[in-house]
């Protein structure tokens, strides 16, 4: 219910909260993770590698339900 209200988030939204997200990792010591995420999320890891801000190591899977 509560994912219906909220407003999208835009991609600079979402690659902003990946690179927080990325540095609070490094400070912990992780240098990978696997990430059971939506297409969108992995447009943001892709974003993020292509400007050289990926700063861990990250297996994204996808929904099987979504594959084409």
């Amino acid at each position: 219910l509560i994912d219906q209200a909220m407003p999208p988030t835009s991609l600079a939204d979402r690659l902003a909260a990946a690179e927080a997200a990325m540095d609070y990792l490094n400070a912990q010591g992780v240098t990978a993770v696997h990430d059971m995420g939506s297409w969108r999320d992995l447009e943001v890891f892709r974003l993020a590698n292509k400007q050289g801000l990926l700063k861990v190591r990250v297996y994204s899977c996808t929904p099987l339900g979504q594959w084409e």
